[in-house]
Formats: C-alpha cells, structure tokens, sequence
C-alpha cells in the first residue's frame, strides 16, 4: 500500500513540473557537481578513465588475466553506465608498487 502511495507521490510531481523545469532542474545539478569536482581536483590530478581493452594493453596481459586481478581486488574497477572502467591513475600506482615490490624482493636474494 505504502509503495503503490509513493508511486503516486512521484507521478503527481512529474506532472507538476514539466519537461522544461526538469531539464533546468537537471542541468543545474550537473553544473553544481561539475563545479564541486572541479573546485576539489587541481589541475594536474584530473583522472582519466580507461576500459578493460586498455588497461589490457597498457599492462600487456590478456583480458582474463584482468577478470581475475579484479576477482582477487589486485586492481579496482568502476561501473559507469553499464560499463567497467579504471582509474589510470590507479593503475599506475599499482604498477609503481609492484615495481617496487620486485625491487625489494631483488634485493633479498
């Protein structure tokens, strides 16, 4: 009974605002956050976002070696609108200790 009342609440305010005031409505939204992030991220740390095609390449291993790093949590992934993407920045850092971790254990033979 009570989800059958929201579902009315929601369709009682759709058709109080119109397409036009949502879209205004929308559009700020997105300004505001654009803007926060923006204001939160200096120049140089801007992400960019690769696919699982690309962290392939880049880290030269196939694409069910990279379906069992994220099983195993050894490289994060993120869904944005059905899709799996990876920081690059993330990557980097996880080939930066690796490289380290190597290093380390060179040493101690």
């Amino acid at each position: 009974m009570a989800k059958n009342m929201n579902q009315q609440k929601e369709n009682v305010l759709l058709s109080v605002i119109g397409e036009n005031d949502l879209k205004v409505i929308i559009e700020d939204a997105v300004r505001k956050i654009m803007l926060e992030l923006k204001e939160n991220t200096s120049e140089g740390e801007v992400d960019e976002w690769l696919t699982s095609q690309q962290v392939c390449k880049l880290l030269h291993i196939s694409k069910s070696t990279l379906v069992n790093y994220r099983k195993k949590n050894l490289i994060t992934s993120h869904k944005l609108e059905g899709r799996l993407l990876f920081s690059h920045t993330e990557i980097l850092s996880k080939i930066k200790k690796l490289r380290q971790f190597k290093s380390v254990e060179e040493s101690m033979n």
